[in-house]
């Protein structure tokens, strides 16, 4: 078998594993490598509006992965910090003096009627400290409320100039000068009594006994049936 005791390195070093010296001069931990290629080393949590920016500096300059963590309350330092905002921007990478954190939700409100996104940017500054915005992107969707029709279109809602029930339109007044056989219609602004369609059936008597409802030139009229050779069907 060969001797491998010892081994000579491309750039001509040379180490024998023999010799206590060379054998501690071997690393046995990742910590004992120079990092000079920039790998990931960890990650840091900061917290909205507790950690400070020494605390972000130190985390990125030791090139670890770094989020922040804020709650759902109108101030993101207080309550369960339930969520967790990944780092999206630094103004500089080599003398960063702020950083931004992005937190996305899709999201259903207004009872359904408006969807879309909210992106909860939180920001730390070398100097301001925290602050947060948000942005949101609605699609409004086209809706039917207690009969009145309209949209929903970032945050605003527009009703549709419509009329569908008694009660969109108020009580329904007595038509004024009612004709015996006029029918109630609505007339876009107001309820109004009117005569029936002509297209509707026409009017009778008694003389028209024994005759069936036919259309005649377009229109229902009364006519007598009729007969084949004097025998009536």
């Amino acid at each position: 078998m060969a001797d491998i005791s010892s081994i000579t390195l491309p750039n001509g070093d040379s180490y024998n594993f023999k010799d206590a010296s060379a054998r501690s001069s071997i690393p046995t931990k990742v910590s004992d490598l120079t990092n000079d290629t920039g790998f990931i080393t960890g990650m840091t949590i900061l917290s909205y509006g507790i950690s400070t920016w020494a605390d972000f500096l130190a985390a990125y300059n030791a090139k670890k992965v770094v989020y922040c963590r804020a709650s759902s309350n109108a101030n993101p330092a207080t309550g369960s910090q339930t969520r967790l905002a990944f780092m999206a921007y630094v103004n500089s990478a080599d003398s960063p003096t702020n950083v931004e954190f992005q937190y996305y939700r899709s999201v259903s409100s207004h009872s359904n009627t408006q969807q879309g996104d909210q992106t909860y940017v939180y920001k730390l500054d070398k100097t301001a400290g925290w602050t947060v915005t948000v942005r949101e992107n609605y699609t409004k969707i086209a809706v039917n409320t207690g009969g009145l029709s309209g949209t929903w279109s970032n945050g605003t809602y527009t009703i549709a100039n419509t009329k569908t029930t008694a009660a969109d339109v108020g009580a329904i007044p007595a038509p004024g000068s009612p004709t015996s056989g006029d029918v109630l219609t609505y007339n876009g602004t107001s309820w109004e009594a009117a005569a029936p369609s002509a297209s509707g059936l026409p009017a009778v008597t008694s003389s028209d006994n024994g005759k069936v409802l036919m259309v005649v030139n377009g229109v229902w009229a009364a006519a007598e049936i009729p007969n084949a050779n004097g025998v009536g069907f």
